[in-house]
């Protein structure tokens, strides 16, 4: 019974984590349609075929061996399964901190792409050629879509179809910005391109520059908030190894006290977030 108690406390503790952390694991992973939803997710932060199955792999091989070795360590169930909801978020954590840094290689690199449509504009280049030519003239990150984009507009001839699976490929927000001025710019024409091209890149530049300078000041205390969330479990890992203090936790009111900790960590770690959250870029999805 007092297992089946800490199994649900744990349960609890993992569904309010998961929930309210960052990481927003429910917002990605819908119920409805979750298979290709995790799929597109995935291919949205730059994984291969190999590696969305390496992950997959983490993601349930991670907590079972952590639960392993922690009731190794303990020999107490509801210690190691504290710690077994402690890691499961780890890789969802990890994978939306690859999926912020391409989003960030993007963000660096359309200043540049519309430097270079304005260049080419100039020159008397067509837009649709112009964007072709970002296949090869373009920052490496994206040159492989806009050769996916330059095979899609050569094979059928329809610019707004081709721009459109351009943008949801990429998925980013800049870069909807910057589509959509092309997009308008080839419907309605006109000799303001060059300066709308241009006040665009003068202003992309200026919000990477504030946001780097914001990011630089808060990853410390970023940081610091995760240990002091993790720091609290490493050292009842350590005190469980006891055998002493560690069966005090199989009792109710040891499995309650693993469960309070772990929703003040959590709301604790949630309003840190919360309250130094960065939101320069409204268009986020």
């Amino acid at each position: 019974m007092e297992l089946f108690v800490g199994v649900l406390l744990a349960l609890g503790v993992l569904l309010v984590y998961a929930t309210v952390v960052e990481i927003r694991l429910f917002e990605y992973l819908p119920f409805r349609n979750w298979g290709s939803r995790l799929r597109n997710y995935l291919l949205k932060a730059g994984l291969d075929h190999r590696q969305r199955i390496l992950f997959l792999i983490v993601v349930v091989g991670l907590p079972a061996f952590v639960l392993l070795i922690s009731y190794g360590l303990t020999r107490v169930w509801p210690v190691a399964i504290a710690m077994m909801a402690a890691v499961v978020p780890l890789p969802w954590g990890w994978l939306r901190m690859r999926l912020e840094k391409r989003r960030q290689r993007f963000a660096n690199a359309w200043p540049d792409i519309t430097d270079s449509l304005l260049t080419a504009v100039r020159a008397g280049v067509s837009l649709p050629e112009a964007v072709v030519q970002l296949a090869v003239v373009g920052p490496e990150t994206t040159r492989p879509f806009f050769q996916k984009f330059a095979t899609d507009y050569r094979t059928s001839g329809r610019f707004d179809e081709a721009l459109y699976e351009l943008q949801r490929s990429l998925y980013d927000p800049t870069a909807d910005r910057v589509i959509e001025v092309i997009r308008l710019s080839r419907e309605v024409g006109g000799n303001e391109m060059g300066n709308i091209l241009r006040d665009l890149s003068m202003m992309m530049r200026e919000n990477l520059r504030i946001s780097g300078e914001i990011q630089a000041r808060q990853s410390w205390i970023v940081n610091a908030a995760r240990l002091a969330v993790a720091a609290p479990w490493i050292v009842l890992l350590l005190i469980s190894t006891r055998t002493d203090a560690g069966q005090a936790y199989s009792s109710a009111t040891g499995m309650m006290v693993l469960a309070c900790g772990g929703i003040a960590c959590t709301f604790a770690y949630w309003l840190m977030q919360r309250l130094g959250r960065i939101n320069l870029d409204h268009d986020r999805r």
